[in-house]
């Protein structure tokens, strides 16, 4: 399964944005400067004030992976 599809399949009440690199590199450029974390794509972030507390890419974005680094790092 591709990183988008276990990405939108991961169940949580946390809110969930996509950054299409291609079309919203500003965007992209933003999050990489302000969180200081190396750009990868496809990644996964999780942000907890304002900061990255964790990041998950390629074929690491799997559902069981991504919900036991929810439940690790979000209280």
């Amino acid at each position: 399964m591709s990183a988008l599809k276990e990405f939108k399949a991961l169940a949580t009440e946390l809110p969930k944005y996509v950054v299409i690199v291609q079309k919203e590199r500003d965007v992209s450029n933003a999050i990489e400067r302000d969180l200081q974390v190396k750009h990868e794509s496809p990644q996964l972030l999780i942000l907890q004030n304002g900061k990255g507390i964790w990041q998950a890419t390629h074929y690491k974005i799997k559902r069981s992976f991504l919900a036991e680094g929810l439940s690790l790092y979000v209280k």
